[in-house]
C-alpha cells in the first residue's frame, strides 16, 4: 500500500508547502493598488505553465495579519529584506507582483523547461537593473555582455569557473546564459535569453487565454497558478523507481491540467488544487490514493512519540484536508488556521 501511496504523499506536502510559502516569502509594497493576475500574465510569452504573486498584498495584508501573534517572525523576515538590500543593492520591497511562465522544450523535462518572469513594481526598471548588476559583478563569478533586442537593452551573464555560495541567485534557470531587461518603466524581465527575447518580441505569441483563465480563478489570492502538461510530462511526477503500469501510474500519466490559488484572510489561508485527468475513472483512482494516504498519515501521527504540539497540528492539518472528484477532475482543499502551524514557525 506504501509503495503505492508514495507518488501521492507530494500532493500532500506541496499544499503545506504552497501555502507557507504564500503566506511568509514575498515583499512587502505598502500602499501600492492592487496587481492584475489576469494583465500581468497575458503579457508572458506563450507558456505551459503560469504562476503569479501579488506581493503587495502577502507582505502588506497577509503577514501581518496571519502572524499577528508572532511579531518576531514579522521582524526576521524585515531584517531579511534589508541584508538583501545592504547585499545586493535592490529593495525587494519595491516589487509589487511576479508573473512567472515555464514552457516544455521537446524534452518534456520540468528541468530542461524555459522560464520567463515579469516583475512589477513602483521602482524605476533601468535602475534596479543597474543596482542588481554592479553588485553580481563586484560579488559574483560571472561575465555580461549587451545586446539590443527590439528596442531594448538585453544584459546577459554566463557564469564563470565556480559558483561563490554568498552570491544571489537568479533563479533556477536551467540555461548557460541568464538575461534581464526592462520590459517597460516599472516592470523588469528575466530568464533564460530565447524566454526574454520572446517576451520582448511584440510579435511573439502569447499565453493562452485558457491558461491565464485556470490561473485567475480566485481573483483576491495571494498566489495562483495553472498549466498545460504534454503527454509524458506528468508520468515524471511519479517518484518510484521502478515505473509500474499500475493503475495509480496510469492516472498520474493521464494528468492533462492543473490549477489552484492560496487565499489568505484573517488568520486563516485555503489552498486549493485542481487537477485534471483525461477520463472521471483516472480521477477517481487518484482521489481514492490520496484518501487512503490521508488515513495512513494519520494513523502514522498518531503513533508518533515525538512533539505532542507538533503531531496535534499535522493531525488537525489532515483534518482540514478534502480531496474529492467532480467528473474528471480531482479537486484537493486545505485550510490552514495560523494556530494549525504555529508550532512549526521559529
Amino acid at each position: 500500500m506504501s509503495k503505492k501511496l508514495y507518488a501521492s504523499s507530494l500532493l500532500i506536502v506541496a499544499l503545506a508547502a504552497i501555502t507557507l510559502f504564500a503566506i511568509h516569502a514575498t515583499p512587502n509594497t505598502a500602499g501600492r493598488p492592487a496587481s492584475s493576475a489576469e494583465s500581468e500574465l497575458s503579457a508572458l510569452p506563450a507558456s505551459d505553465i503560469v504562476l503569479f504573486v501579488d506581493a503587495q498584498k502577502i507582505l502588506n495584508d497577509s503577514v501581518p495579519n496571519f502572524f499577528a501573534t508572532n511579531p518576531s517572525l514579522i521582524s526576521k523576515i524585515n531584517a531579511k529584506l534589508d541584508e538583501m538590500k545592504s547585499q545586493t543593492g535592490v529593495d525587494m520591497r519595491s516589487f509589487d507582483s511576479f508573473a512567472i511562465g515555464f514552457k516544455f522544450t521537446e524534452t518534456a523535462r520540468f528541468d530542461s523547461a524555459h522560464v520567463v518572469a515579469l516583475s512589477r513594481g513602483h521602482f524605476n526598471a533601468d535602475e534596479v537593473i543597474a543596482a542588481g548588476l554592479a553588485s553580481a559583478k563586484t560579488k559574483c563569478n560571472i561575465s555580461a555582455h549587451e545586446e539590443q533586442f527590439s528596442g531594448r537593452t538585453v544584459y546577459i551573464f554566463k557564469p564563470v569557473g565556480s559558483r561563490n555560495a554568498n552570491c544571489p541567485q537568479a533563479g533556477n534557470v536551467p540555461a548557460e546564459e541568464f538575461a534581464v531587461a526592462a520590459y517597460d518603466a516599472n516592470t523588469i524581465v528575466s530568464g533564460d535569453v530565447e524566454s526574454v527575447r520572446a517576451a520582448l518580441d511584440s510579435n511573439s505569441p502569447r499565453v493562452s487565454s485558457e491558461l491565464v483563465d485556470l490561473a485567475t480563478r480566485t481573483p483576491d489570492a495571494v498566489m495562483s497558478w495553472g498549466g498545460n502538461l504534454p503527454p509524458g510530462v506528468s508520468a515524471r511526477l511519479d517518484p518510484r523507481m521502478n515505473h509500474e503500469s499500475d493503475a495509480m501510474s496510469r492516472s498520474i500519466a493521464a494528468i492533462r491540467q492543473f490549477y489552484g490559488s492560496v487565499r489568505v484572510a484573517g488568520v486563516e489561508a485555503d489552498t486549493f488544487i485542481g487537477l485534471r485527468t483525461e477520463t472521471a475513472d483516472q480521477a477517481q483512482e487518484i482521489s481514492h490514493s490520496l484518501n487512503s494516504l490521508k488515513m495512513v498519515s494519520k494513523l502514522g501521527i498518531r503513533n508518533n512519540s515525538g512533539n505532542l504540539t507538533e503531531s496535534a497540528s499535522l493531525t488537525k492539518l489532515l483534518e482540514n484536508l478534502s480531496i474529492s472528484t467532480e467528473s474528471n477532475e480531482v479537486q484537493i482543499k486545505m485550510k490552514v488556521a495560523q494556530s494549525d502551524i504555529a508550532p512549526f514557525m521559529r
